[in-house]
């Protein structure tokens, strides 16, 4: 969920610059606003690793409250492959940290408002 809250912010990073009439970046708030998005990234990733290593209780012997615990590494791969897998990966995947540091700067030029749709699309996609 603080991924999710985080990403609202990279809305507030376009500003206005008066000197030469145009939307530009805030240098200033996008700094802290990508570190403290790829720091809850980072989370993520540890949290798809424990996944892997987490065990679960096998549906069909969840009878009459006991179940039996599968440790098996391959199985507790191949249930979490079948599951939640690319939405995890969906989830971490560093899109508006791309957009603002690696695309918008490549553009030599002041950012238009379609770069600024872009990244809002972006933020709103993930």
């Amino acid at each position: 969920m603080i991924p999710v809250a985080i990403d609202p912010l990279f809305l507030y990073i376009h500003i206005i610059d008066n000197k030469r009439k145009c939307i530009d970046l805030d240098r200033t708030l996008r700094i802290p606003i990508s570190i403290l998005r790829s720091v809850t990234d980072l989370f993520c990733v540890y949290h798809i690793i424990l996944q892997f290593r987490t065990g679960f209780i096998a549906p069909s012997s969840r009878v009459f409250g006991r179940g039996e615990l599968i440790e098996d590494p391959s199985l507790i791969a191949k249930r979490y492959f079948s599951s939640y897998l690319i939405i995890d990966i969906l989830a971490v995947l560093p899109l508006p940290q791309i957009m603002i540091f690696i695309i918008t700067p490549n553009m030599n030029r002041p950012i238009t408002l379609v770069t600024k749709e872009q990244l809002d699309i972006v933020i709103l996609a993930k």
